[in-house]
C-alpha cells in the first residue's frame, strides 16, 4: 500500500470495479464512480472514459486528456465510436476540424481522408445505433 511498507499490490481498475460492484451499495457505488470520474478527468486519464462514457459527460475528459498531452488524434478515434448525435455536436466537431487540419497540415491526405471516411459512416450509422450499443 502507500507508505504502509506491507508490500501488497494496488488493485487494478478492473479489480477495484468488480469489488466495489460485489460489495458496496448502490448508493455508495455511485458516490466511487462519480469520484473516479472527476479524478479522471482531473487527470486527464482515459480510463475514466468507462466511468462516463463516450457521451457529453465525457467531454470534459477528454478536454483535459487532449489540453495535457496534446493528442487530438487519440479523442478523434474515439469519437468515431460515440453515441448517437454526438458527432454533430459543437466540441466534437472542433475537435476532428482540428485533426483533420493536423493531417492537411502533415501532407497525410490520405489519412485525412480515410478520417473523413469513417466519420462519414459513424454518422450515417448513428441513426440506426442507440446509446450503449457498440459502433
Amino acid at each position: 500500500g502507500e507508505g504502509g511498507g506491507g508490500g501488497e499490490a494496488a488493485l487494478s481498475l478492473a479489480d477495484s470495479t468488480a469489488f466495489a460492484c460485489r460489495f458496496l451499495s448502490d448508493e455508495r457505488l455511485g458516490t466511487l464512480f462519480a469520484s473516479a470520474a472527476a479524478r479522471s478527468e482531473a487527470r486527464g486519464w482515459l480510463g475514466g472514459l468507462c466511468f462516463c462514457g463516450l457521451g457529453e459527460h465525457a467531454f470534459p475528459l477528454l478536454q483535459s486528456y487532449i489540453d495535457r498531452s496534446s493528442d487530438v488524434q487519440t479523442a478523434a478515434a474515439l469519437l468515431l465510436s460515440a453515441p448517437k448525435g454526438v458527432l454533430s455536436l459543437p466540441l466534437p466537431r472542433h475537435w476532428l476540424d482540428t485533426y483533420r487540419r493536423m493531417l492537411n497540415r502533415w501532407q497525410l491526405y490520405h489519412a485525412r481522408c480515410r478520417l473523413d471516411i469513417a466519420a462519414a459512416r459513424a454518422r450515417s450509422a448513428e441513426g440506426e445505433r442507440r446509446v450503449g450499443e457498440p459502433a
